[in-house]
């Protein structure tokens, strides 16, 4: 998701929430075609829920900075760093 905010300059609050949301209804899919453990699919539902407000924080800040001409590049690549802890950087992604 860090590479997917970064990548995708126009993301926003409904585009991450609907992202999660269909996240959470493949895994159910999956748990009720007996694909995933019901057990597997609780855990991930409780992971998301409770790292999609941290998304949502991380997205908008950097939304705030990414054309705001008054930070310089070196600034926002800090910021980057500390919002996408790396994953920015990925090439293969």
């Amino acid at each position: 998701m860090h590479k997917f905010i970064f990548k995708f300059g126009d993301v926003d609050r409904p585009m991450i929430e609907d992202i999660c949301e269909s996240l959470l209804e493949y895994y159910g899919f999956l748990a009720q075609a007996k694909l995933v453990s019901t057990d597997e699919f609780e855990r991930f539902q409780t992971t998301l829920r409770s790292r999609q407000q941290g998304l949502l924080e991380k997205m908008e800040r950097y939304n705030e900075i990414r054309h705001d001409d008054d930070v310089d590049e070196e600034e926002k690549e800090a910021i980057r760093e500390e919002l996408f802890e790396g994953d920015h950087t990925w090439p293969h992604l």
